[in-house]
């Protein structure tokens, strides 16, 4: 293997014995540390150094220290000084490899990259880690996103893969730019060489000869659709489903083979087999045999990553049997004769997918990755396979398997039999070892296996055969369910409206699922009635159905039209026959993201979307369907993600008049990032100004898996199903009344968001539930509806803790969402009972981890607030975030935020000119923060003002080097918004100019960052700010030789050439924040048909002022002026008042600030310069900079 090591890594002599990958510090005899240079030997590990581009005089290193400190590496820059800016530069800790690689493509391409390190800082801090190596055009600096480094040890793993077109030695970097100290301790990096990659080995494929009958198999048809048919997006019927069989007459080995019926003119339905691990960059190949019926088929295999990323490859099958062969030099290459590819999105599997136009057989499957060859091999020396006889039981009956087993080998062989049940956590629950098994030559025998179901959730009942030495797996999943039968309306699924009632409705009933969210099929062709809800109606399920504009062309489906007269009849044709049956209509889905997804095809029929249209929408439908349902409850405005703006804006234009619930699709990446419970409170503030009007979260979820080789639950699916089940828990402690979890359809996709798993049961074209599906029906039984949400606990950053009270009993769900699981032993002062995820008893330690866990309990409220802080280990450790701003000419505030679980007391030490200010702190609870105001003899400048704070807490110290730098914005007296600039001339500019200003657009599809000619780095900007108590004035004067505006809409001017502008009006993002807050903005400013035009993105909510802003394109309360001239463009930009709210435009005002210029080539977006990261690449106003409003 081939070794990269931090400054940190090698400070042992030598690696330790059991694991090339791991070091430490315990002996360091040989290592040297010299000018902030880690050497071995003679040899460079690692070195310490500072970048700061926009202060070439700033020298901070003479300030910085490396040393060893008990047992790890100690990296302190408190005392490094700030530059002229008030800034500390970017510390890089950059890490050499141990050796050099003649060629660094053949080394390193579409390689794993691995690191492991334990890390603490103090104070909390943000550091970047980022692998970089050279490229052809340039470095790639492959982003591996902020981490936080907190008090407490805990250990960062993080993978990469190397790009393809990779032409150095990779480095590896950590960045910071927050001066702190950093400690780090057993780390490692490695690239495993071609020949020692963790590839399986062999054939992956469990069942590639139809020898073990339906096992680790999966199809889909249309018997579970209404009709028997399919319609798609487009609105297209599709009635010829290809059928597959296991066939005894025919095979090319064995005694059996997978007949694949006629498939008709093209791919809609498919036959996948059991999921293939890969490694990008590794060789990979597929054989297989098969012959045609007709003589001629066209056949196509599919390795899908998801439902439409992989690799493509059509064969012509003729009437023999015959070996075909797919190989894929590099995974994640472009191959020539063959469709598709894989960009690096994060995926390690695909599925195996074939179809057929006319009716084929296949045989011998085999898929294996790495150098040689591998041959199909048919089961030896036992073909097993077999069924379950349900899907799932209810705990205390009886769940019957069947197994078959045949001898292959040509001999009498003895069999022996055992099994094992694991949970979901993948623990063993049971395990017995069962009769053995003699057969004759070519002889089987069926066994049957009575097991009584004492567990809930999902279960692999995993049977062992071992005959001649080798052992062979065998997997069934099933469920065990509770005996409590009624439906919970808070719990809802979105689905199928054409789904069958017998498919259907046994998972909402069995899965106590009291609510349904289907969608109307009026976009596309042959538009269709929604039969499903009656159904479930009649079932007693709560539906509610999302209605949507009638348009023929599905492809025109994001964007409103001017007449809505045909929509009247489509409504009274389609959905009126089931007024009886719709307990709410949900008006459009998803209109806040409609804006710039295509251009307008014809502007006089069709009309963008925004809050006045959807309003137009909402009441024309409200209008059609009252006709026939008077006592109708309408739902909107459904906007993509929990955009509060979007609904505020809705609901103070008069949608409030014509919504009975409000309604959010909460999509993130988990229900602390950005944390969901802070975005409902602040939507709760916004509904309390009309009403209190309920709120659904009606849309959301987070990719699983088809399929589950040995049909045992994998990691992927245990974390994706705990993000799913905390956004649930999140959405309920929040106040929602309903959460839909997206989605059930009545097929899988090889990696989608499905409630339903295939391939388990043994028999073809049966769905299973998905593990999330019993964590639903563990909430139904945990809180159901009655529970109402009684408050949330502050357990500190890395957990969460919520409350929920039926009048008869509190129910606690609590997790740690954030680092390593930690293990408690309960004391007797937890009066109750603890459940697992799935809702089994818990008894003895418990761990907490990033699934959630209940505690049901007699004690109250107050009672249970007051207990569930002793969840928490006990670290012995003040956990805590800390910083200063400026707040006025003479005036500063120090911000101390709880990030750990004991109240935190103590005093504050603020230096400044050789003058020391004291101030005690207050008690701060969990999760709390107090601001601490100084009068500081502090004369403001464009220079920083240097200072030192220091903060003892509960005995311990922090310690920070200040720079207190805002950018100072002065007085102007009148501005005429012309693009003349001629008021501006006294005004100082600040030019972007520097490397680190220049951001090129990384396209995380292809994996390749945008190419950057001599012009394009050329190109600068200088930038002017000013105020009064009119508005707040920018002008920007861009360098650049052409100018190229965006033409297909306003919503994406930014694509263009083109301005974003960003404020933080209260600064109360952290460094963390990952989205904007309720009180921020974001505008964009361009051209769009020859016309400025001023975009808003995000506004700031009414309740932080009373004000309802619009998001959406603006008339009048920005004025903006672009004037394109010869080598250059000029903006010149006012923001009235209302535009910033709440700030306010007076002196000494202060709040943060941050603007990029869009950079255009004539083809596409390039890049951007930048003031601070936080707008271009992710929404991060905490890097923002300060800005202050002076005379």
């Amino acid at each position: 293997m081939k070794k990269l090591a931090f400054c940190a890594l090698i400070g042992a002599a030598t690696l330790t014995a059991s694991a090339d990958l791991q070091m430490d510090f315990s002996s360091a005899k040989d290592l040297q540390i010299k000018n902030h240079l880690v050497t071995q030997n003679g040899h460079w590990r690692a070195k310490l150094w500072n970048w700061n581009p926009k202060d070439k005089n700033h020298k901070p290193m003479s300030a910085a220290v490396v040393e060893l400190q008990d047992g790890s590496l100690k990296i302190d820059t408190t005392k490094c000084p700030v530059d002229k800016n008030g800034e500390y530069g970017m510390f890089v800790l950059e890490i050499f490899s141990d050796d050099k690689a003649k060629d660094a493509n053949a080394a390193y391409a579409g390689k794993n990259m691995k690191t492991s390190i334990e890390v603490k800082a103090e104070p909390s801090t943000l550091a970047e880690l980022t692998p970089s190596y050279s490229i052809k055009n340039g470095t790639h600096y492959q982003r591996g996103g902020n981490v936080a480094f907190l008090p407490q040890w805990q250990k960062v793993e993080k993978n990469f893969t190397v790009r393809a077109d990779i032409t150095g030695e990779p480095t590896w970097r950590m960045t910071f730019t927050k001066p702190g100290i950093i400690w780090i301790r057993n780390a490692s990096i490695t690239f495993p060489a071609p020949e020692q990659k963790a590839v399986i080995k062999g054939n992956q494929i469990l069942n590639g000869g139809a020898e073990r009958g339906w096992y680790a198999v999966s199809g889909s048809d249309f018997s579970n659709l209404i009709g028997g048919h399919y319609r798609d997006w487009l609105g297209k019927i599709w009635t010829q489903a290809m059928i597959v069989q296991i066939d005894d007459k025919e095979a090319a080995s064995g005694k059996y083979s997978f007949r694949l019926g006629d498939g008709g003119p093209q791919f809609q339905n498919w036959f996948r087999f059991n999921p293939v691990k890969f490694q990008m960059g590794e060789r990979t190949v597929v054989t297989f045999k098969a012959k045609s019926k007709s003589g001629h088929s066209r056949l196509l295999f599919f390795a899908a990553v998801s439902t439409s990323d992989g690799y493509r490859k059509f064969f012509d099958i003729g009437p023999e049997w015959k070996e075909y062969r797919f190989e894929i030099p590099k995974f994640g290459q472009s191959v020539g004769n063959i469709s598709g590819n894989y960009a690096n999105k994060g995926d390690n599997q695909f599925y195996p997918t074939f179809w057929v136009d006319k009716t084929a057989w296949l045989d011998d499957l085999c898929i294996w990755q790495g150098s040689g060859e591998v041959k199909f091999e048919n089961p030896s020396p036992v073909a097993i396979s077999g069924e379950i006889d349900s899907r799932y039981k209810k705990t205390g009956e009886k769940i019957v398997a069947k197994l078959n087993i045949r001898n292959t080998t040509g001999a009498p062989l003895k069999a022996d039999v055992a099994y094992r049940l694991l949970d979901f956590y993948g623990k063993e629950l049971e395990k017995e070892i069962l009769p053995s098994v003699s057969l004759a030559k070519d002889g089987n025998t069926d066994i049957a296996y009575n097991h009584t179901v004492k567990h809930l959730g999902p279960q692999t009942l995993l049977f062992q055969v071992t005959a001649n030495g080798k052992t062979i797996d065998h997997g069934f999943l099933f469920g065990g369910i509770g005996h409590e039968t009624s439906l919970v309306k808070r719990l809802a699924i979105d689905t199928h409206a054409a789904s069958t009632a017998e498919f259907i409705l046994p998972f909402f009933l069995d899965m106590r699922i009291g609510t349904a969210r289907l969608w109307s099929q009026m976009s596309g062709a042959n538009f269709t009635d929604v039969p499903t809800l009656k159904d479930l109606h009649n079932a007693g399920v709560q539906t509610f159905l999302n209605v949507s504009i009638d348009d023929k062309d599905g492809r025109y489906s994001s964007f409103s039209r001017y007449d809505l007269s045909s929509w009247r009849d489509a409504i009274r044709k389609y959905v009126m026959p089931y007024k009886d049956y719709i307990d709410v209509y949900e008006i459009l889905n998803e209109p806040n993201i409609w804006n710039g997804y295509r251009k307008n095809p014809d502007p006089s029929i069709y009309c963008e979307m925004s809050p006045a249209e959807y309003i137009r929408v909402l009441k024309t439908a409200r209008q059609y369907i009252m006709e026939f349902a008077p006592n109708a409850k309408f739902a909107g405005p459904t906007p993509c993600g929990t955009d509060i703006g979007f609904i505020s804006n809705v609901l103070k234009a008069g949608g409030d008049k014509y919504l009975d619930i409000i309604t959010e699709h909460p999509y993130r990446s988990a229900a602390e990032m950005p944390d969901y419970y802070t975005d409902l409170q602040n939507l709760e503030k916004v509904l309390a100004q009309y009403g209190s009007k309920p709120h659904w979260a009606t849309e959301s979820g987070i990719r699983s898996e088809e399929m589950m080789n040995d049909n045992k639950v994998t990691p992927y699916i245990r974390t994706n199903t705990a993000k799913n089940l905390r956004m649930m828990l999140t959405a309920y402690a929040g106040g929602a009344g309903v959460y839909t979890h997206f989605n059930f359809w009545t097929w899988g996709g090889s990696a989608s968001w499905q409630v339903t798993a295939t391939g388990a049961t043994g028999r073809p074209y049966e769905y299973v539930p998905q593990p999330v599906l019993y964590g639903m029906r563990a909430i139904a039984d945990m809180i159901g509806d009655e529970a109402r949400p009684a408050g949330a606990v502050s357990l500190g950053f890395e957990y969460k803790c919520y409350i929920f009270d039926n009048g008869k009993e509190r129910t606690v769900t609590f997790w740690k969402w954030n680092g390593a699981p930690v293990s408690i032993t309960s004391g007797p002062e937890f009066r109750g009972t603890f459940y697992d995820v799935m809702g089994n008893p818990v008894k003895g330690e418990l761990e907490i981890s990033d699934v959630p866990l209940y505690f049901k309990t007699a004690l109250s409220v107050d009672e249970v607030k007051k207990l569930c802080p002793a969840l928490v280990p006990d670290n012995g450790k003040a956990a805590c975030n800390y910083d200063v701003f400026v707040t006025g000419p003479n005036s500063v505030e120090a911000v101390v935020t709880n990030r750990g679980i004991k109240p935190l007391k103590g005093e504050i030490v603020l230096s400044f000119n050789g003058k020391t200010l004291k101030a005690a702190v207050p008690e701060i609870l969990a999760g709390k923060s107090v601001r601490i105001p100084f009068r500081v003899p502090v004369t403001f400048s464009t220079e920083p003002t240097a200072g030192k704070l220091a903060l003892n807490l509960n005995g311990q110290t922090f310690e920070q080097t200040l720079a207190l730098k805002s950018l100072f914005v002065p007085e102007i007296r009148n501005v005429t918004i012309d693009g003349s600039l001629d008021e501006w001339k006294d005004i100082p500019a600040i030019r972007l100019s520097s490397p680190g200003n220049r951001i090129r657009f990384f396209n995380e599809t292809t994996q390749k960052a945008a190419e950057w000619t001599a012009r394009d780095n050329a190109v600068t900007a200088d930038i002017k700010t000013a105020w009064n108590e009119k508005g707040f004035y920018i002008a920007v004067t861009v360098n650049k030789a052409e100018f190229h505006p965006n033409e297909i809409s306003a919503a994406r001017v930014w694509e263009g050439d083109s301005l974003q502008i960003a404020f933080d009006p209260l600064k109360n993002a952290t460094k963390d924040s990952v989205k904007y807050d309720g009180d921020d903005f974001e505008y964009s400013i361009g051209l769009f048909k020859g016309a400025p035009v001023v975009y808003r993105h995000y506004a700031s909510l009414s309740i932080y002022d009373s004000l309802t802003k619009t998001v959406g394109e603006l008339k009048g309360e920005v004025v903006a002026a672009i004037k394109p001239l010869p080598g250059k463009t000029v903006y010149e930009i006012q923001f009235v008042p209302r535009s910033l709210s709440p700030f306010k435009l007076k002196e000494g005002s202060s709040m943060r600030f941050n603007l990029i210029v869009n950079m255009n080539n004539g083809k596409e977006r390039i890049g951007w310069l930048q003031f601070t990261p936080g707008i271009g690449e992710i929404k991060k106003p905490g890097l923002f900079m300060d800005l202050l409003l002076m005379k």
